[in-house]
């Protein structure tokens, strides 16, 4: 009887110890969660390739990517940073995110060398 007791009385306190140091753990995953999904948002990616063709509100690049040839396009905003003169040809990197399923360039820049590629 008195080992039921105290087996019980152990149990008691192993739970209750349990669920004190549990309810921290809830509270700091929920934060951690909102501030992934914050940071998810902002990503930029980048991308190097030569110009097709541009006009206010569109680029379009071409690229090379384990020898195959690929085609991106990207939505120019008053927003974009340009840095340099970035014409048809004229090869560049382009900073971009994704939204609402569309690249929109938030910066392109034009290669430092003055040689323009021809496709």
């Amino acid at each position: 009887m008195r080992f039921c007791r105290t087996l019980v009385a152990t149990a008691a306190v192993l739970l209750l110890a349990g669920v004190a140091l549990a309810a921290p753990t809830a509270t700091q995953t929920a934060e951690t969660k909102s501030s992934t999904s914050s940071m998810t948002k902002m990503k930029t990616h980048h991308m190097w390739g030569v110009v097709d063709s541009i006009t206010d509100t569109d680029l379009a690049i071409t690229h090379t990517y384990k020898g195959k040839t690929e085609h991106m396009t990207f939505k120019l905003d008053p927003n974009t940073k340009k840095v340099g003169t970035v014409d048809q040809g004229t090869r560049v990197e382009v900073y971009y995110k994704t939204e609402n399923g569309e690249h929109v360039a938030t910066e392109v820049k034009a290669a430092k060398s003055k040689m323009k590629m021809k496709m």
